[in-house]
């Protein structure tokens, strides 16, 4: 089953035509109209054709540019990509164009390209693509039962329903609070020093470059100090105490 993090908007749209009349049956729905991918994740969208019923659909393919006429690049065609685009038909009107390893040069407005036996039509403005890789930010040092938040950003935003998971020394966590995209601790120790992660539940290989937090014993040693000058103050107390009852004596 093909996995994709994708933000579902239902977009129905006019297409460009070419002197054809009855525009209102030329139209395309490309579902979703916007992604946001993680790098090297698996995507998919997908375009449902409209068109008079006394046309014959001829060709369809995924392009870049939006163009009428012309020759538009066929990206199901590719040979540059061919290992990592694959195009297929989900129905009878309804073509689908899918995308493995996603990388920072897809990102792109795609548009459905089709022909019929009376002209040839693309449908605008199109499906966006925008692919993003995590990272985690926080304070790289801090005190024991300091509270510490983690915050897994990415440079577009996810869907809503994505599910963040933790990791630290590539251990997955399950203490902490996590809410949408922070991972709180609270009153923190020695032990949660560690290289910290982030990614998503549906694509949990794809972690986020490590983040060092260190936890440091600063507090621990302030009191280890306060200890050390009230025991040594005590003692110098008795020791004057004896010596002046000796004196007395």
């Amino acid at each position: 089953m093909v996995t994709s993090l994708v933000t579902s908007l239902p977009l129905i749209l006019v297409i460009m035509t070419a002197g054809v009349d009855g525009q209102q049956y030329w139209t395309v729905n490309y579902s979703p109209s916007y992604v946001c991918a993680l790098k090297q994740s698996t995507v998919k969208l997908s375009c449902a054709l409209n068109y008079p019923h006394d046309h014959e659909l001829t060709t369809v393919f995924w392009t870049k540019p939006a163009v009428t006429d012309g020759d538009p690049p066929n990206l199901c065609l590719d040979p540059e990509n061919r290992r990592r685009v694959h195009c297929d038909r989900e129905d009878k009107d309804t073509y689908r164009i899918n995308w493995m390893s996603v990388t920072e040069a897809d990102k792109h407005i795609y548009y459905c390209r089709f022909t019929t036996n009376r002209g040839r039509w693309t449908g605008i403005p199109g499906a966006q693509l925008d692919v993003t890789d995590l990272q985690v930010e926080t304070q790289q040092s801090v005190k024991e039962r300091d509270s510490v938040t983690l915050t897994c950003k990415s440079s577009c935003s996810l869907p809503q329903q994505t599910t963040f998971i933790w990791f630290r020394n590539t251990q997955r966590l399950t203490p902490g609070i996590i809410t949408e995209n922070q991972l709180q601790l609270q009153s923190v120790s020695r032990q949660d020093s560690g290289n910290y992660q982030c990614a998503v539940s549906e694509y949990q290989h794809l972690k986020s470059p490590p983040v060092y937090l260190q936890v440091g014993w600063v507090q621990r040693a302030a009191l280890h100090t306060v200890t050390g000058i009230v025991v040594g103050c005590g003692g110098l107390i008795f020791i004057i105490i004896i010596i002046i009852i000796v004196f007395i004596r």
